[in-house]
C-alpha cells in the first residue's frame, strides 16, 4: 500500500516536472535570455570535472 503511494509521488514529481521544464523554456525563448561565454566554459569544466570524478570511482564503491 504505502509503495504505492510512493510510485504515485514519483510520477506527481516527474509530472510537475516536466511542466516546470515547459514553462521555464517558454519563457526563455520569449524573453531570449542567453548566457554569456564564460558560463558555457564553465559548465564545459564542470561537466568533465563530474565525467572524471565517476570515472574514478571503483565498481565496489558502495561496499566499502
Amino acid at each position: 500500500m504505502v509503495a504505492h503511494l510512493f510510485t504515485g509521488f514519483q510520477v506527481l514529481h516527474g509530472v510537475l516536472l516536466a511542466l516546470a521544464a515547459i514553462g521555464f523554456f517558454i519563457f526563455w525563448v520569449r524573453t531570449r535570455f542567453r548566457l554569456p561565454k564564460y558560463a558555457h566554459i564553465l559548465a564545459v569544466i564542470a561537466v568533465a570535472v563530474g565525467i572524471w570524478c565517476v570515472s574514478n570511482v571503483p565498481d565496489d564503491g558502495a561496499h566499502q
